[in-house]
């Protein structure tokens, strides 16, 4: 389990590309962007929860993340990258 410290406005480009030990990570509730990449190929992952103060999940930010099986996506999210 890996927590974001409140604060965090920004899960930047690439935050934790390739990272094959994330399990599950809790965002704090001032995250307002996921960058393109952030969660790219992180294999074990198995569910994640968007922060309902998120507006933006920019592209490929869950890309090959292969035991993703559950993810939960606020209505206030205006942009969902490819």
């Amino acid at each position: 389990m890996f927590d974001i410290p409140t604060g965090v406005e920004t899960i930047g480009d690439c935050a934790f590309f390739d990272c094959i030990k994330l399990v599950s990570i809790t965002l704090p509730n001032t995250i307002r962007l996921i960058g393109d990449q952030a969660f790219y190929s992180c294999t074990k992952l198995n569910s994640f929860k968007i922060p309902t103060t998120v507006e933006k999940v920019s592209n490929n930010a869950f890309d090959s993340c292969t035991s993703l099986t559950e993810i939960y996506i606020p209505i206030n999210v205006t942009t969902m990258g490819c």
